[in-house]
C-alpha cells in the first residue's frame, strides 16, 4: 500500500511537471530487469488473479538478455511505463492471449519489447495513442498513461513505437539509453 502511494504521489508530481513544462529530474542509472520483475509482480492481480476469476488465460513470459547495461532513466517512471503498457495489454485481450515482455541489449542501451496477442488497433487509434487525454477506454481511462510513458522515455533521449492492426495484437518497441 505504501508503494502504491509513493508511486501514485510520484505521478502527480510529474504530471503538474509536465503541465508546467518543468526540467526534467535528474536522472540515475537503473537496473532494467528489476524493474521488469516488479512491474510483472504488481500488476500479477490483473494479469493472472483477475483474467483466471473471469475464466480467461493470459499467460505472461518475460526474456531478458543477461546482463544488461544500466540504463539511465527515473525507476519509478520506467516502472509506471512498464505496469501501464502490461495493463493495457491485459485489457487488450478480454477473451485471454499471450503477452511477452522482453529485453536486451542494443546500442549501448536496452532494446525493450512488449507484445500482446489482444484486438489490436485500427491506424487511427495507433497514430493518437500518445496524445494526451486520449483513450479507448471510456469507463476507466484517463488517457494519460500512454502519453505520459512517451513523455518520460523521450525526456531520457530514449525511444517508444508501437506497431498494430486490428485483431493482431500490438508489439511496443522502447529503447532507452545507456547510463553515462
Amino acid at each position: 500500500i505504501r508503494d502504491s502511494a509513493d508511486r501514485a504521489a510520484d505521478v502527480v508530481r510529474r504530471l503538474g511537471q509536465a503541465g508546467r513544462g518543468g526540467p526534467t529530474p535528474g536522472l540515475k542509472p537503473v537496473e532494467v530487469a528489476g524493474v521488469i520483475a516488479e512491474a510483472i509482480e504488481a500488476a500479477r492481480p490483473r494479469w493472472q488473479d483477475e483474467s483466471r476469476a473471469a475464466g480467461r488465460m493470459i499467460v505472461l513470459t518475460s526474456h531478458t538478455d543477461r546482463p544488461l547495461p544500466q540504463v539511465g532513466a527515473d525507476r519509478s517512471e520506467l516502472l509506471d511505463v512498464l505496469l501501464n503498457l502490461i495493463l493495457n495489454a491485459v485489457d487488450a485481450m478480454p477473451d485471454g492471449g499471450d503477452l511477452a515482455i522482453e529485453a536486451i541489449e542494443q546500442d549501448q542501451g536496452v532494446g525493450l519489447q512488449v507484445c500482446d496477442t489482444g484486438v489490436g488497433m485500427t491506424d487511427e487509434v495507433r497514430q493518437r495513442i500518445f496524445e494526451p487525454f486520449f483513450t479507448t477506454k471510456a469507463d476507466v481511462g484517463t488517457g494519460l498513461g500512454l502519453s505520459t510513458a512517451y513523455n518520460s522515455i523521450q525526456g531520457w533521449g530514449g525511444t517508444i513505437e508501437v506497431e498494430s492492426q486490428p485483431e493482431g495484437g500490438a508489439r511496443f518497441r522502447l529503447w532507452l539509453p545507456p547510463w553515462i
